[in-house]
């Protein structure tokens, strides 16, 4: 039986084709995972998610009538373009003490905390307007960048896919020391490239995926490890 452990539910983008398959290959013995897409209009960034958050709420019921564990919003451009506190707000109106309701960037912040990180470095395949925000917004989490550098080259949201990180794993690998190596985007496949990119960078790497699918494992109350998602995976629940 599919789920007979936990089941997972993802709210996504439309454009998105890689959370879902991606966690959900690296999702342990009897859990499942079950995504829902919001769609997005408008030619600007803000405007494009204000239309993507307005879709949540219908998406959060429709997932939790498949009677999901755990939820989590996996728009990690929302995040930086709405903000911590729009954050807050969410997660407190759409999820409660059976099904909790998380963001792709609190979940990410939950995983530096995890990794007792202070310092980090970002890589992201954002626009340079988007990338711009990361550093405000981990500046209020307490968290100091030490490099943040985009790989601002997709006009089409579908585009980002194409830039395998094969292709940029040694621009990747070579980013400043620090406590953990952050890649930003749920659009963006990282699972299969984070634990060469520890050994490379002898430290911890998370990426939005990693981050989302660690916290929906341990919302859910699944407390083993997940390989592939590097020293993250190996953390125990707190």
């Amino acid at each position: 039986m599919y789920g007979w452990r936990a089941k997972l539910g993802l709210i996504l983008p439309a454009n998105n084709t890689v959370a879902e398959p991606e966690m959900a290959s690296h999702a342990p013995a009897g859990v499942s995972l079950h995504a829902t897409k919001v769609l997005a209009r408008g030619s600007r960034v803000q405007e494009r998610v204000g239309v993507l958050a307005q879709g949540v709420p219908a998406a959060r019921d429709a997932l939790r009538d498949s009677r999901v564990d755990a939820l989590l919003y996996g728009c990690m451009m929302s995040c930086l373009a709405k903000g911590p506190e729009w954050e807050r707000q969410l997660c407190e109106s759409l999820g409660d003490a059976d099904v909790p309701f998380q963001t792709a960037g609190r979940a990410l912040l939950a995983a530096l905390t995890a990794l007792s990180a202070r310092r980090v470095s970002v890589f992201s395949p954002y626009s340079s307007e988007v990338s711009g925000w990361i550093l405000g917004y981990l500046a209020i989490a307490n968290i100091d960048v030490v490099a943040n550098v985009n790989y601002a080259q997709f006009a089409d949201p579908h585009a980002v896919v194409a830039a395998h990180p094969e292709r940029l794993f040694r621009a990747i690998a070579a980013l400043p020391s620090a406590d953990a190596l952050c890649i930003l985007a749920t659009d963006f496949p990282t699972f299969h490239i984070i634990e060469r990119l520890e050994q490379a960078r002898c430290g911890p790497v998370v990426s939005s995926n990693s981050a989302a699918l660690f916290w929906l494992l341990r919302a859910a109350g699944v407390r083993e490890t997940v390989r592939g998602l590097g020293q993250l995976g190996e953390r125990p629940a707190a």
